[in-house]
């Protein structure tokens, strides 16, 4: 690997002016651009910052961006396993006032996005190479508010909801006008599969189940199940309002 030229970014900002690295992290890349994979893959374990051998993250998504193509596609899974683990291990850590229930499924859905993100073929995952926390921090804070929000709609519904809202026709909720739109992907492809379906959250292997499909656990695959039921008996109401006001 030695040699090889640093990638140069491509992505502007608003100003049309070129992200850049931050030296720091130039000055690493090109110290890991001599070593072996099998080192590489050692430093990329450490997960102390102070640690001479530790990786910065901005270091590690360069590594990932750059050796997408198939010969040392191996390299780049590797190294996305060991970022995806050390996030695991440190974002539990940074958020209060959420439920032990929720954090390991806000975790897992904040390091799904960042993978997301850090493959995506565009120039967008340059900014995880300027500023990765700045990045990850966005992503925090944007999942925990919608678990936050859909909690606060789970309590208002057990404390206001009539008997008869709690049986939830869903395919007369689908055919609703407001329904589709509120609808995430994941949500609709969970409630296809669950109420259209039929298949089961979990259970008999020998069966195909919606965590077997989604490959999500359990937990989450629950969770977007109750958000989306709640979209759409909200969407249900609405409708009876505006019949019931006509």
């Amino acid at each position: 690997m030695g040699g090889v030229l640093i990638r140069p970014l491509t992505r502007r900002t608003a100003k049309s002016e070129p992200l850049r690295r931050r030296p720091e992290v130039e000055d690493q890349i090109r110290e890991i651009l001599d070593l072996d994979e099998e080192e590489i893959l050692r430093r990329a374990e450490v997960c102390d910052p102070s640690s001479s051998e530790y990786l910065k993250p901005e270091c590690l998504v360069y590594l990932i961006r750059t050796n997408r193509a198939k010969e040392t596609r191996s390299l780049t899974e590797q190294v996305a396993s060991a970022l995806g683990r050390r996030c695991i291990k440190t974002l539990p850590n940074q958020m209060r006032g959420i439920s032990d229930l929720d954090i390991q499924d806000i975790t897992d859905e904040i390091v799904a996005e960042l993978i997301v993100r850090i493959f995506d073929p565009s120039d967008r995952g340059d900014y995880l190479e300027v500023s990765f926390e700045q990045v990850i921090k966005s992503i925090r804070i944007d999942v925990c508010r919608k678990y936050r929000a859909m909690r606060s709609d789970q309590g208002a519904v057990d404390e206001n909801m009539d008997p008869a809202d709690e049986r939830l026709d869903v395919t007369k909720a689908m055919l609703t006008k407001a329904t589709l739109p509120s609808l995430t992907d994941g949500e609709l492809l969970i409630v296809f599969l669950r109420h259209f379906c039929g298949l089961s959250i979990n259970g008999d292997e020998q069966q195909p189940t919606i965590v077997g499909i989604t490959k999500l656990s359990e937990r989450t695959v629950r969770n977007r199940l109750g958000s989306a039921e709640e979209k759409l008996r909200k969407a249900m109401r609405g409708s009876r309002g505006q019949t019931n006001a006509s």
